[in-house]
């Protein structure tokens, strides 16, 4: 139960971590090219880090399992 707390605990601050960095990516993008292009540019940035963060999590899980036996 603690680690699946601390997993979601995780997951949440990585969301709103992602969503504030989101928005400074954005507003970059958006200087350096034009509107289609950088909501493009942020929604693979978005997905890669989702990726990312799942990819960490399943980590977790597995290192978990594997001490466990």
């Amino acid at each position: 139960m603690l680690l699946a707390t601390f997993v979601a605990a995780l997951h949440a601050g990585i969301l709103f971590g992602l969503a504030d960095l989101l928005q400074v990516l954005r507003g970059w993008a958006k200087a350096v090219a034009a509107d289609r292009p950088a909501d493009i540019l942020v929604v693979v940035a978005a997905i890669c880090a989702l990726f990312t963060a799942h990819i960490g999590e399943t980590a977790i899980w597995a290192a978990f399992f594997w001490k466990s036996g």
